[in-house]
């Protein structure tokens, strides 16, 4: 076999081998798509849970935001505060409590409520509205 015999032999064998890829990473993908139905993702849920809220809260602004998880909103949030400032942006969500609307995401029912603040209103799924307390 000459030269360009083994050129045609090394770029079939190239071929065969990304088409082999290819369709490996095609079946893992499919099968991870059925794994998790549409709409059952972590932030599509997410979604759910927060959009209740939005009709209350003014379109532009800062809120602030309180939760009962341990993430340190200000150096290492949490993906639920992530998303919580992606689904109600351009309204500027910050993990700074001193803002007069305060939005409160508890997976606990017996979390502790900020001081200071008063109830507005329970939306039913652990996120809350509070506003400050007059001074």
């Amino acid at each position: 076999m000459g030269y360009a015999g083994r050129v045609r032999v090394a770029a079939g064998l190239i071929v065969c081998l990304g088409l082999a890829l290819g369709l490996r990473f095609a079946a893992r993908s499919w099968s991870a798509m059925r794994a998790t139905p549409p709409g059952s993702e972590p932030m599509t849920l997410f979604e759910k849970r927060i959009e209740g809220i939005r009709q209350d809260l003014p379109p532009v602004g800062i809120v602030g935001y309180v939760t009962d998880s341990t993430a340190d909103l200000m150096n290492n949030p949490d993906k639920e505060f992530m998303w919580t400032r992606y689904y109600l942006a351009p309204l500027m969500v910050s993990g700074n409590p001193d803002q007069t609307l305060l939005i409160g995401n508890f997976h606990e029912a017996n979390a502790p409520r900020p001081p200071g603040f008063i109830l507005m209103r329970d939306y039913g799924n652990g996120i809350l509205l509070f506003r400050r307390a007059s001074r």
